[in-house]
């Protein structure tokens, strides 16, 4: 498969998640689709609705807590009081305060107990007319006026003065507030609401996390605006710390099975494949001089030995005169870009553009490789030009229709993306890729307009393609998906099969059964034993990694699931994917914290 975004984004397509298109567009959650599949009714989701109608967050609540398969919620060991009940419910979106105005009494006959309720209500009345510094007033008087047995009354209190902190603005003393309140009574919600927008404000955004998914558990899951809110600060957490995660990073190549799936995605490359692939039977490198570093380079790439290429092109760009210079900056970079260089490499495609002799299609692939990582560095525009520019220069290029489709889907514009992959297909129709993607995007356009007749085409595309290309383990795969998807698990399963006894040596597809199996036989034992077969062909493959973290979490086995999800964080391909799995985590790591304070049980494995 090939990367509309990035090669990160781009192996991950088919071989390692599936497609890039599923990746980025079906899901937000990619690898947990099936696990999550009968969990809409917890979420109050339509319960025909697929994965894809769950926010992030919602998904990441599935996953961050111990449960079977097709469960979702926790068990509490709380009261379950009327009051507890009555707090619980309160969203407290709005600033409000607890109590109704009246006219103040005569405090000299009262308890010091009464003498604080008359406080506060003068209190409230100074709230609710706007006058917010007598109403801090008021509730600090009776804050010190009630006994100190009366921990719920003085909570309240705490509570109401942090509603009228947070009308000032005062978000530091609205969090101080709201953590006296809490400290009386931990499960106080409206409390954990009116702070947890206190550390948003003061963008704190982990302790904003951890009391959002302190409601989401306190709610049961069932607050549409507490999910979002949660999902909203999640993508913020998530996307910040991979930031500074991803530039710390260190470079290395992935695995050949990765470097192979991606070198696929060019049907025109005119430097490592159309040029290259008979290199084997034709390259006699005992005839090769010392410093035919090209040349060697070349070989190397055809024999899937890749840990000396970059040093090889750099010893042939160094060279004093050289007629392959072009094609080793492009080479260069297409590894430097596969190891997450992307700065480096487009350095490299950049100069690959200088050199008026170069081939038209070694330079219309060092543009469609600028363009990918572009378009994984949200640079849409930009990304779209240089497909233009690429077909300028070489207008029946197949290579540039099927990256640009991808693209065009990455940003939903799916009758083009169509349209791409149609002309890929009808100026190479032994581009499988292209024919394969081809269906998938019909179906994602049929599952977004809600059309059966699309969904029905791209079968018929998926049933072509198998026919036209038996050896294609990418299309039984991603076939299979779309089965899995709609809930024909059997043939899905068959197809899996198919996929593997093509290509064993892909980890890829041993996921996709392993997940299957939870899916359609419950055989948590068996998916795990498929998963960590994929870890043995490819101990580099992340998608391994998270969706076993993902299970084990789900089994209970929690500090085995974070062990796991930070296995596949050091072995991320791009800042997406880096802040997608580091969400998981977060999510993981917040739910286990919080539930522990709140005295939370998780429901253990099956």
């Amino acid at each position: 498969v090939t990367p509309p975004a990035d090669v990160l984004l781009v192996v991950r397509t088919v071989q390692w998640m599936s497609s890039m298109i599923a990746v980025s567009s079906l899901t937000p959650y990619r690898h947990c689709k099936q696990f999550m599949a009968s969990n809409q009714d917890v979420l109050g989701d339509d319960k025909s609705s697929n994965l894809a109608n769950l926010s992030k967050w919602q998904i990441a609540l599935l996953l961050g807590v111990g449960v079977g398969v097709g469960t979702a919620y926790y068990l509490y060991r709380r009261s379950q009081s009327s009051k507890s009940s009555s707090q619980s419910q309160h969203a407290a979106i709005q600033p409000i305060v607890s109590d109704e105005s009246v006219d103040e009494p005569d405090l000299t006959t009262m308890s010091a107990k009464d003498r604080a309720a008359a406080v506060k209500t003068k209190g409230n009345k100074y709230f609710k007319g706007g006058k917010f510094e007598q109403a801090i007033r008021c509730y600090t008087e009776a804050i010190e006026l009630c006994p100190p047995a009366e921990k719920e009354i003085i909570s309240v209190l705490y509570q109401n003065r942090a509603a009228a902190n947070e009308q000032l603005k005062q978000y530091t003393n609205v969090v101080e507030d709201c953590n006296k309140a809490l400290e009386l009574n931990k499960l106080y919600t409206k409390a954990i609401s009116r702070r947890s927008r206190a550390y948003e404000e003061l963008k704190e955004y982990r302790k904003c996390l951890e009391d959002l998914t302190a409601q989401c558990i306190l709610e049961s899951f069932q607050n549409a605006a507490t999910i979002m809110s949660a999902d909203r600060v999640l993508k913020i957490v998530g996307k910040t710390e991979a930031k500074k995660k991803f530039a710390e990073r260190k470079f290395f190549l992935p695995s050949k099975a990765f470097i192979q799936t991606y070198l696929e995605s060019f049907a025109n490359d005119g430097l490592q494949l159309a040029s290259i692939s008979d290199a084997p039977a034709t390259v006699d490198t005992s005839a090769f001089e010392e410093d035919d570093y090209f040349l060697m380079a070349r070989y190397n790439l055809a024999q899937r030995q890749y840990d000396d290429i970059i040093e090889n092109c750099t010893q042939e760009i160094d060279k004093d005169f050289s007629p392959y210079r072009a094609e080793a900056y492009a080479l260069r970079g297409t590894l430097k870009l596969l190891m997450t260089d992307g700065d480096s490499a487009m350095k490299d495609f950049d100069k690959v553009l200088e050199f008026d002799d170069a081939s038209p299609r070694v330079k219309v692939n060092a543009i469609i490789k600028r363009a990918s990582y572009k378009l994984q560095q949200e640079q849409t525009n930009e990304a779209m030009a240089d497909f233009a520019n690429a077909l300028e220069l070489d207008p029946e290029n197949c290579d540039i229709y099927y990256h640009r489709g991808q693209a065009y889907f990455m940003v939903e514009q799916l009758s083009e993306a169509i349209l791409d992959f149609q002309k890929s297909f009808e100026l190479n129709e032994k581009f499988s890729q292209a024919f394969v993607h081809l269906g998938y995007a019909r179906y994602k356009s049929g599952i977004t307009q809600q059309s059966s007749s699309l969904v029905e085409k791209s079968a018929k595309t998926f049933e072509d393609a198998l026919e036209k290309f038996p050896n294609s383990a990418d299309a039984a795969s991603l076939y299979a998906q779309i089965l899995q998807d709609q809930q024909q698990l059997q043939k899905a399963d068959e197809l899996f099969d198919k996929a593997i006894s093509i290509h064993p040596h892909f980890p890829s597809y041993y996921v996709h059964k392993g997940v299957l199996q939870v899916q359609l036989k419950q055989d948590v034992k068996a998916g795990m034993e498929l998963i960590e077969k994929a870890i043995e062909i490819d101990e580099k493959c992340d998608f391994a990694y998270e969706t076993l973290a993902t299970l084990e979490v789900q089994r209970g086995n929690v500090e085995k699931g974070i062990e796991m999800f930070e296995k596949a964080l050091s072995l991320a391909r791009s800042e997406n994917d880096l802040s997608h799995t580091l969400s998981l985590l977060i999510a993981a790591q917040t739910q286990i914290k919080v539930g522990r304070n709140l005295g939370v049980s998780p429901m253990m494995p099956f």
